[in-house]
């Protein structure tokens, strides 16, 4: 009754604080009855505790179980035969210690480990919500798997992902590492109110983080104050204030990425653009060399130049249309490409600028289907004369994949304006630009669009021979906009078509020089300067002249600067495939916050400021109000519950249970823990040593609680059923994620690939489909498998769509990722054994596992037998189970033999290739006997 009255007190228990809320102490270790029996100081408290049941501990497990346990615990796999055989040789007295040593060492463990992190970052592959389009966040996934091999402290491991934008020279892991407040979902509905979702947002956040950090049910506090816990509503927005000022959108355009983001290169990615920026640094020194070298040169060339040799332009265009004949509906292309542009409509030729030129109605176009898409990262110009008669809107020239979201480019007019468009996705990720003035009507005008890759985004537009002022509306389409459809000129399917005169239509693969702009436009002045002695020369019209020379003249100029642009697209193009991240992002001045009174966006009451709640602030204080201070207040030594979650969370890990059973709530509703001596003893050793995980999951791996035989006898059953005493080993069902990872390394199919984009296994059907808002125009609505060694990522590394999280996981109680997890459920149900029967996955698995049976040499049946549940078990069968096996072998053999094509039916399912020279039959046979032993209690079991 107290905690519903007085909710913004400080519970009491007999006079005493709430025990979660007191700081943690290092206790002195139980006197115990049988020291003998102890490996360590956790044993001793349990020991003790066991003894108060008038238990005792069980005998240690064999070495194959223990190694076994071992293997799964820190890898989520069985362990490999090799490493078994190792072990039991081992006979030096630290043997199981070098093992725990081995599997803490090796990338496995953070890629099995992560999962549990990921579970309450609401990690995802997904935004959520109704229509949930695929987000590039996979690096922060990456992070995390990498910090948890290096073993990063726990307490850097939660600066740099609440604070780590807000930390002295922050840098790129550190910026990608606050992707953790970033990782919840978002909206992009039509209609969504921006503030509503604003607040959404940063509820998710500070709720995630009470969960996550501390065990608290802040959320509760949304609304009113907290029914049980002392934390009212006031001091729950106080809490929000920390993540309340974030530059990001509320609501998500569609196909468009949110920001803040952050350009997130791979080690590999950076190794290559550091190369590539020493090659172009050496290559732009060597320019300014020659530069230097070629004044007497230039002398020479402009005593003999004449003026005619000056007005030719650049003959190098990849498209030419000189727009001067038609034949058959035809015009011929004079550029590289040598292909006929064909004429779509009615065709009448006119004067033009330079002969003759097209006059086209808005109802007649050209298309040139043999034309190469501009290269990705490669500059480019467009030119054209052009003899608009409207302002409408029109159509100069495009380039656009119809299919895939209208991506591509388009030239234009919009409204008289001459504009470009740049379009990964049409209408969403695109870059425009559109000159600020409109081009005369009704004469000829030259236009020019340029792009220089070596100043990347930046679009020019060109009007007889001058740079005019532009607006940019987006940005620049990182991930590409070359569209392998046909050019087409003066109008598109979807877009109003040219009404007017064009001529003289050139496309250039890279970014042509003002002085050949201006020689296309025909207002070049060389000539001119060239009659004034250089003496009497503008620095401007020198210059002029000396870029013309260099360009144009100057063989070895041109050589070193087309090495230049070279390594520059190169660099562009590795600039694009560079994926991003959702990070964290302050704004200038924080975000007023308020009190929403019934949590209710649009019902704002009090304004409060940035604070932490007391009932946890007497000891572990806020030294600065921002979430650096708030992060620093969280990993302060005297915190008292930062530990205690820690250490609970790794006890749940390895024991399957925490010493507190609901990590998600150590206020007064949540359970008691089992051994409070011991968590505490735990919580001050872990963050007194440094807050060192690997170093505590040694220590919990190294008990000789976690050695124990988990065979359950009478009286420990009716005494401690659910194994909170720790009277036996442990016992639990795998994770969704080690089923499948360990199954697949039974069968020599999982691929250790670190980090990547999230992989696409076998799904039934479509399942996206079945959930899909709009598949023509929405990403992640349409599911495509990955191929070959993709398929067989680790499950760390699958694709995580919150609407249908990977379906094999699901079914083992994978969650969506929604909202934070602290723990899953384990569920027993006849769909898991019907999915690993016929998952393809499995089916799979089990075919490849029984090659490797079958393909092993020297072997009989009852051998094979045996190395079979040595694969997948780490023990041999009894002599039950092996005749169970035989006759079920014998008999597959038989129907297998008198059916041959069900034999090939059950070995075509998945893409691994079948071995060569099998029998059908015998393969097929072993591959149900396979899929018995995958489908075991047993084989799910980590016992």
């Amino acid at each position: 009754m107290w905690a519903i009255v007085a909710c913004c007190a400080l519970p009491l228990e007999g006079g005493e604080p709430h025990w979660a809320y007191r700081a943690p102490e290092r206790v002195a270790l139980p006197a115990i009855r049988l020291p003998d029996k102890v490996a360590g100081p956790i044993d001793t408290f349990l020991q003790h505790e066991l003894a108060r049941h008038k238990l005792e501990p069980t005998a240690e497990a064999n070495r194959s179980t223990l190694l076994r346990r071992l293997t799964l615990t820190l890898h989520g796999l069985f362990p490999e035969l090799a490493d078994l055989a190792d072990f039991e040789r081992n006979q030096a007295p630290d043997a199981y210690e070098q093992q725990v040593d081995r599997l803490l060492a090796s990338p496995r463990y953070g890629q099995h480990m992560a999962s549990d992190w990921l579970d309450l970052a609401r990690y995802a592959d997904t935004h959520g919500y109704h229509a949930d389009t695929e987000r590039e966040q996979w690096r922060w996934r990456d992070w995390v798997i990498e910090r948890l091999n290096e073993g990063q402290p726990f307490d850097q491991f939660t600066l740099e992902q609440l604070a780590g934008d807000l930390l002295p020279d922050a840098t790129l892991m550190q910026r990608i590492a606050t992707g953790f407040l970033r990782n919840h979902m978002l909206n992009d509905e039509n209609g969504a109110i921006p503030e509503e979702f604003l607040a959404e947002y940063a509820i998710d956040r500070v709720s995630t983080v009470g969960t996550t950090w501390l065990g608290q049910t802040w959320g509760c506090a949304r609304c009113h104050d907290h029914k049980y816990d002392p934390v009212s509503q006031r001091e729950f927005y106080s809490l929000l204030a920390f993540f309340n000022s974030v530059e990001e959108p509320p609501i998500l355009a569609k196909m468009t990425t949110a920001k803040p983001r952050l350009a997130a290169p791979t080690r590999k990615q950076q190794m290559e653009l550091d190369a590539l920026n020493s090659r172009i640094a050496a290559a732009q020194m060597s320019l300014t060399r020659r530069v230097a070298e070629s004044s007497t040169d230039q002398q020479r060339w402009e005593s003999q130049v004449r003026p005619e040799d000056l007005q030719a332009p650049p003959s190098d265009a990849a498209v030419y249309l000189p727009l001067d004949t038609v034949k058959d509906n035809l015009t011929p292309d004079g550029g590289r490409s040598q292909h006929a542009a064909r004429i779509r409509g009615t065709v009448r030729t006119a004067s033009g600028q330079l002969e003759q030129a097209l006059l086209l109605d808005g109802q007649t176009s050209l298309e040139l289907a043999h034309v190469p898409a501009l290269a990705e990262g490669r500059s480019f110009t467009l030119s054209a004369w052009i003899f608009p008669t409207t302002r409408d809107a029109m159509s100069l020239a495009a380039q656009v994949d119809e299919v895939l979201y209208r991506r591509g480019w388009e030239w234009n007019l919009h409204e008289g304006k001459l504009q470009i468009c740049l379009a990964q996705r049409r209408g969403e990720e695109e870059l425009v630009v559109r000159a600020k003035q409109p081009v005369d009507l009704r004469r000829w005008q030259h236009v020019a669009a340029r792009y220089d890759s070596r100043k990347p985004g930046a679009v020019e537009l060109w009007l007889n021979g001058k740079q005019v002022e532009t607006e940019t509306t987006g940005k620049f389409p990182a991930s590409g906009f070359a569209a392998a459809g046909p050019l087409r000129i003066g109008g598109t399917e979807h877009d109003d078509g040219w009404r007017g005169m064009l001529d003289e239509v050139r496309l250039y693969g890279r970014a042509v020089s003002e002085s050949e702009l201006q020689l296309l436009s025909g207002s070049n002045p060389l000539a001119s300067l060239l009659s004034v002695k250089p003496i009497e020369r503008s620095p401007q019209e020198q210059q002029a002249v000396r870029q013309y020379y260099l360009e144009h003249h100057d063989a070895e100029y041109r050589r070193i600067n087309a090495l230049l642009h070279t390594e520059i697209a190169r660099r562009e193009l590795l600039s694009q495939q560079i994926p991003s991240v959702l990070v964290m992002q302050e704004l200038s001045e924080p975000r007023p916050t308020f009190v929403l009174l019934n949590g209710q966006y649009d019902q704002p009451g009090e304004r409060v400021q940035r604070q932490s709640p007391d009932y946890l602030s007497e000891r572990a204080k806020l030294v600065r109000q921002d979430r650096l201070g708030f992060a620093r207040w969280l990993i302060d030594p005297q915190h008292p519950l930062t530990g205690r979650v820690g250490v609970n969370r790794a006890w749940q890990q390895v024991f399957g249970n925490g010493l507190v059973t609901t990590p998600d709530d150590f206020g007064l509703r949540g359970a008691k823990p089992s051994h409070p001596a011991l968590l505490d003893w735990l919580a001050r050793e872990w963050v007194d040593r440094g807050w060192d995980t690997k170093r505590l999951h040694r220590q919990l791996v190294s008990s000789g609680a976690f050695r124990q035989q988990s065979d359950v006898s009478a009286a420990i059953e009716a005494a401690d059923p659910t194994n909170r005493l720790l009277a036996r080993g442990p016992r639990q069902r795998l994770s969704a994620e080690a089923v499948r990872d360990s199954i697949l390394g039974s069968a020599g199919l999982l691929n250790f690939a670190q980090g990547g984009p999230g992989a696409r296994p076998y799904q039934p059907g479509d399942l996206w489909k079945e959930l899909a808002l709009d598949v023509n125009e929405l990403s992640a609505q349409t599911y495509v498998p990955s191929q070959g060694a993709e398929l067989y990522r680790r499950s760390v590394y699958l694709f995580w769509k919150r609407n249908s999280p990977p379906v094999n996981l699901t079914t083992f109680d994978a969650p969506s990722r929604d909202k934070c997890t602290a723990t899953r459920s384990r569920t027993n149900t006849p769909l898991q054994a019907l999915v690993l029967l016929n998952d393809p996955t499995f089916v799979e698995a089990a075919r490849e596992l029984a090659a490797r049976v079958l393909q092993a040499k020297g072997l009989n049946a009852d051998a094979r037998v045996t190395l079979l549940l040595e694969l997948v078990l780490s023990r041999k069968p009894s002599d039950a189970e092996r005749e169970l096996l035989t006759k079920q072998l014998t008999a597959d053999f038989e129907h297998y033999t008198r059916e041959p094509a069900a034999a090939d039916q059950l070995l075509h399912v998945g893409q691994a290739h079948l071995p060569p020279n099998l029998s059908h039959p015998e393969l097929a046979a072993w591959t149900n006997l396979a899929a018995v032993v995958l489908n075991l209690d047993e084989t799910i079991t980590n016992h």
